[in-house]
């Protein structure tokens, strides 16, 4: 004889499981449409110059550059100022944040999109005492 709660349990894990199979699917579906979206393409493949809505992406000139130059020089200079440079990484904010949503990840340095002028946070340097 099968009591009611073992029949509620049986039921309520195929029902789980039912439903952790549709997540990759629906996972897949949300990744592909953002791609979509945002289009991330090759403009310059010997400056490695990637484009996120045709926005240029630059990326530092040398290794050990913290951060991508506000001005490009040669043939792609004009597409590149400080505007063109905060809208695209304005972008790709949004595209992590959404990535990190539909996959349901936390990021480890939040971001807070507000366009041009987005933000990633920074918890681990503001913390006081030892770090380990």
């Amino acid at each position: 004889m099968v009591h009611v709660e073992e029949f509620s349990d049986l039921f309520l894990r195929k029902r789980a499981q039912s439903l952790k199979s549709c997540i990759g699917p629906a996972q897949a579906s949300l990744l592909s449409t953002l791609s979509f979206i945002f289009p991330i393409e090759l403009l310059s493949p010997p400056d490695l110059l990637y484009t996120i809505l045709g926005v240029p992406l630059p990326i530092p000139l040398q290794g050990n550059e913290p951060a991508p130059p506000l001005s490009l020089a040669g043939e792609y200079g004009a597409l590149v100022n400080e505007d063109s440079v905060a809208t695209a990484l304005g972008y790709v904010a949004l595209v992590v944040q959404l990535t990190a949503t539909y996959l349901c990840q936390r990021l480890v340095y939040p971001i807070t999109y507000i366009g041009s002028r987005s933000l990633v946070k920074d918890p681990i340097s503001a913390m006081v005492g030892p770090r380990m």
